[in-house]
């Protein structure tokens, strides 16, 4: 029994490895601190634009009662004249180039690993495809890890260095950030299902073009049906952009939409994997 777990552990320990040390990672591992440590330049530029230009050009950034600026989801864009700045620790990690990052990371790693042969060459040596597949799932997700820290590092930095590092509800900053690192394991799981189904480097395009297709669609239907269907909180994606805003969102139901989800891509991958010829 012992000998059979080290069977399943060493090789994803090396998965984990060949991804967290690959001078890709590392390289948007930086990119992550940079995009959070000017976050707050970022959003004050664009608080000055709004300014000088019409209204109507920032609802661009609108999802539903969020502005998704990128690097970070405000309830509003002159936040930077309030006098806690809880909101900006709180919109880091659902702005939709941090989860792009995710996306293009998991999605591009997994489609190395076929092109490379790593795949194969697993299952030619015996290792069963069910422990193969779930061993990237769980690589895909481990690996956010580092970028959710690396994120929230950079943000802090930011923070602390324009004397704008408040808490005013440590409590409910904590209830947020671990909501997003949660709704962000499952976004990974996700990511990592596809980029098994589709198998080679069109999952990245996929991966990345969702994030920002996906959260659109709920306003599209709204607007189709006047307003009659109703669906954003069936999205995964959605959730978290709005997990921010913690006090008017239903955690349970954001809990239970990303399992379902998840779970939906993940019997699918599952069975494209299964079924997959790697011959």
């Amino acid at each position: 029994m012992e000998n059979e777990r080290i069977s399943y552990v060493r090789p994803f320990i090396a998965s984990v490895k060949r991804f967290i040390f690959s001078k890709r990672y590392l390289i948007h591992l930086l990119l992550t601190f940079i995009l959070s440590s000017f976050s707050i330049q970022f959003l004050d530029a664009i608080n000055r634009t709004a300014h000088i230009m019409p209204p109507d050009v920032f609802e661009v950034f609108k999802s539903g009662n969020k502005y998704n600026i990128g690097v970070l989801t405000v309830s509003r864009l002159d936040i930077m004249n309030e006098p806690y700045h809880d909101e900006l620790l709180m919109g880091i990690l659902s702005g939709s180039f941090f989860i792009c990052i995710i996306a293009s990371l998991i999605s591009g790693f997994i489609c190395s690993e076929n092109k490379s042969g790593y795949v194969k060459i697993a299952i030619t040596h015996g290792q069963s495809r069910f422990s193969l597949y779930n061993q990237y799932v769980l690589v895909s997700v481990s690996a956010s890890v580092p970028i959710i820290i690396s994120s929230l590092i950079g943000i802090v930095f930011s923070l602390s260095l324009h004397n704008m590092l408040t808490f005013e509800s440590i409590k409910n900053i904590l209830q947020v950030l671990i909501l997003q690192a949660t709704l962000i394991f499952f976004c990974s799981l996700c990511f990592a299902c596809v980029a098994i189904i589709i198998k080679d480097y069109r999952a990245v395009a996929v991966c990345v073009s969702s994030v920002f297709i996906i959260p659109l669609l709920p306003g599209y239907i709204h607007i189709f049906t006047a307003g009659q269907v109703e669906i954003e909180k069936f999205f995964l994606l959605n959730q978290l952009i709005h997990s921010s805003d913690f006090d008017n969102l239903n955690v349970g139901v954001s809990i239970l939409n990303a399992v379902v989800t998840s779970a939906i891509i993940y019997i699918v991958g599952w069975l494209c994997f299964y079924n997959c010829n790697f011959d």
